[in-house]
């Protein structure tokens, strides 16, 4: 693949005084930390700040992403659209005054000074912002139970206690953090420690509630700032939350670099054709247990594309236009309405993109039931996501996708435990487990052909999946690793590329638990620790991007404009 190095954090150069800047303030992190593993932050200053003189010159522009950015000359606002209810937050550049209405509430939720200098992450899928930023030294809290992250000097900052990492911090505005030591007073003792790291700002998702229908934060830390990405229907408006990120850090200009190109290389790629016959793609997943409260049931499940907001089914409209069809809700009942899109539709559109014909949208033909009052023993059920069917049955998902050519398994990974002996599943046991369970899978086209892919060729030394973090920086190495998957390596285009995420199962095996310092030629292994570690000889590194894409791909001809899609077209072939 090719390695795009960024140059990032480049200093601006001498402002005339009273002039204007012409590239945004960002912080200037010093290459090493201190003896108390501090990185100390300069820059980011305006030392000219009249009304009229705008700071930003640098702006994002938002195309796909749920949420906008508004420059006021010295502030910015931030309105992120996929928050329930809609959140506002007020960012004043540093060195101009603050916003007289900056503190009220009723208009914006939180306001910050920015560049941000000192933030807590709740979720790994933001570590790649803050790599590609070069704002790494800036996380000084993950809160969470690891690092899921394949980035070497990100875990030796959490390992030299640059960036603490706590499972579950507790904070409240009088208190700010604190602990609980004592579980019968319940007394609560300030955390010192969390508390010297002068947390400006936290980034935290918002959790979905397929009740409600609505995304909310239930936490509490510092200047909480709502995070919506999870929720977008592709993985390239996922990618643009890079840029609410940036916003954050005046990091604009860097970032854009970033989602420009790869959106560039998804129109690019999924104008592109790799294949004659389009192969039928199912994305599957398997569950090992039943949780029914949260609609996740033992046994296979399969996402639906599209969803009713009456639960039921959405029904194909071809009337208009067979090769084109309208996804309908209610036509049962004689009153159809346009259905919407599902949580899961950005594998569907990952499919389509790549070429395929996407199986999952056939899911309306299996009968599900509400939870286990209306069948106990026997689904599938309705699914925790919308749009989603969970607990088939062997025979069941065969009955299904018997003519799939090639099945996408989502969660191939073992973090569950042996039935008979309670012990985790090793490198072995667990590849077995699922070699296992495709060979009872068999009468599917796909299993009889070996064309079977999960997403753990890259892992990070939990275990956990890189694609997690990685894709939502560069969702069009996604959709390579898929294309060069479904169009089963057929072009001299696709060979070209190396896969990122995906790997096959049949011929490089299934699972997570192989180590790789015991088994170093295993695809899918798990990184040493301490080895990766060593790898960070520079704090100043970024975690290099992968893509390969349109070499000569257009720059600045807008975003989702018919020019700019006609130039891309124009180079078909240029892809990889």
């Amino acid at each position: 693949s090719l390695h795009l190095a960024l140059a990032l954090g480049l200093l601006a150069p001498a402002a005339v005084h009273g002039a204007a800047p012409i590239t945004n303030a960002v912080n200037e992190w010093s290459k090493t930390p201190d003896v108390n593993g501090v990185f100390t932050a300069s820059g980011g200053v305006v030392t000219d700040c009249t009304a009229d003189m705008d700071v930003f010159p640098n702006k994002a522009k938002v195309s796909f992403g749920n949420f906008s950015v508004e420059y006021k000359n010295n502030y910015k606002i931030v309105t992120n659209k996929g928050a329930t209810p809609v959140v506002k937050y007020l960012l004043w550049q540093r060195g101009c005054p603050k916003p007289a209405d900056a503190d009220d509430r009723t208009k914006y939720a939180a306001s910050f000074e920015v560049p941000l200098r000192s933030v807590a992450l709740t979720s790994s899928t933001y570590f790649g912002a803050m790599e590609v930023m070069g704002e790494r030294a800036a996380l000084k809290l993950i809160n969470d139970f690891n690092v899921y992250s394949s980035s070497p000097c990100l875990h030796e900052q959490v390992d030299k206690g640059s960036t603490a990492l706590e499972s579950s911090a507790l904070w409240e505005a009088a208190l700010g953090f604190y602990t609980v030591p004592n579980a019968t007073s319940m007394v609560k003792v300030a955390n010192k420690k969390l508390n010297d790291l002068k947390i400006e700002a936290s980034f935290v998702g918002c959790n979905w509630n397929t009740i409600t229908e609505k995304c909310v934060s239930y936490q509490s830390l510092p200047g909480l700032i709502q995070v919506a990405n999870t929720r977008e229907t592709t993985f390239y408006a996922e990618g643009e939350w890079i840029e609410y990120h940036a916003v954050f850090f005046n990091r604009e200009l860097e970032v854009m670099e970033v989602t420009d190109m790869a959106r560039e290389r998804w129109l690019c790629h999924s104008a592109s054709k790799y294949t004659e016959n389009p192969p039928k793609v199912l994305v599957l997943s398997y569950f090992n247990r039943s949780y029914p409260d949260y609609g996740t049931y033992k046994g296979w499940e399969i996402a639906g594309c599209h969803v009713c907001n009456d639960k039921t089914d959405a029904e194909a409209d071809i009337s208009v236009n067979p090769d084109v069809p309208k996804w309908k809700c209610g036509r049962s009942l004689g009153t159809p309405y346009d259905a919407k899109l599902s949580p899961s539709y950005k594998w569907c559109e990952l499919v389509k993109a790549a070429g395929g014909v996407v199986v999952n949208e056939q899911l309306h033909s299996v009968k599900a039931y509400k939870d286990q009052t209306e069948s106990p023993t026997l689904g599938p059920w309705i699914g925790y996501q919308p749009g989603s069917k969970s607990g088939f049955t062997d025979a069941q998902l065969i009955a299904f996708a018997k003519d799939v050519d090639v099945i996408i398994l989502k969660n191939g990974g073992c973090y569950y435990t042996d039935p008979v002996t309670g012990n985790l599943l090793t490198g072995d046991s667990c590849n077995t487990w699922w070699s296992d369970a495709f060979a009872k899978l068999t009468d599917i086209k796909a299993v009889k052909e070996k064309r079977v892919w999960d997403l753990f060729r890259a892992l990070d030394p939990s275990g956990g999946v890189a694609w997690l973090s990685q894709s939502v920086v560069e969702p069009d190495v996604m959709l390579e690793d898929m294309i060069k998957a479904i169009s089963n390596d057929a072009s001299a285009a696709t060979k070209k590329h190396q896969f990122a995420f995906f790997r096959d199962n049949f011929a490089e095996g299934f699972g997570n638990r192989y180590y790789c310092k015991d088994e170093p030629k295993q695809v899918g292994c798990i990184p040493d620790l301490a080895e990766l570690k060593a790898q960070c000889t520079d704090h100043s590194d970024i975690l290099p991007l992968i893509q390969d894409g349109c070499s000569g791909a257009p720059a600045n001809l807008g975003h989702s404009s018919a020019a700019f899609l006609s130039a891309v077209v124009a180079l078909v072939g240029l892809c990889w």
